[in-house]
C-alpha cells in the first residue's frame, strides 16, 4: 500500500490548495477495505459498489436537470 504524494500550494490571504497526485499503481478492493476499516472513522470508496452498468446509470442520472448537486458542486469548485 503506497502512499500518495501530496504538494500543498499557498495563496496570499484566501485559500490553502492541496494537490495529491494518483497513485500510479490502481488500488484494488482490499487495499481499500484495509486502509477505510483502519480509519477512525471507517470508509469505503463508493467506486466499489457499481459496476459498468451501475455506474453508467449514475452518470445518466448526474446529467438530468432534476438533478443539480453534481453541477452546483462543480461550478463551486
Amino acid at each position: 500500500m503506497s502512499a500518495s504524494r501530496t504538494a500543498a500550494v499557498a495563496a496570499p490571504d484566501l485559500v490553502r490548495v492541496v494537490v495529491a497526485d494518483a497513485d500510479p499503481a490502481p488500488r484494488t478492493l482490499a487495499d481499500d477495505v484495509y486502509d477505510g476499516l483502519t480509519q477512525p472513522f471507517k470508509e469505503l470508496p463508493p467506486k466499489h459498489l457499481y459496476d459498468d452498468h451501475g455506474s453508467d446509470l449514475f452518470a445518466a442520472i448526474c446529467e438530468l436537470p432534476e438533478y443539480y448537486p453534481t453541477r452546483t458542486e462543480r461550478s463551486i469548485l
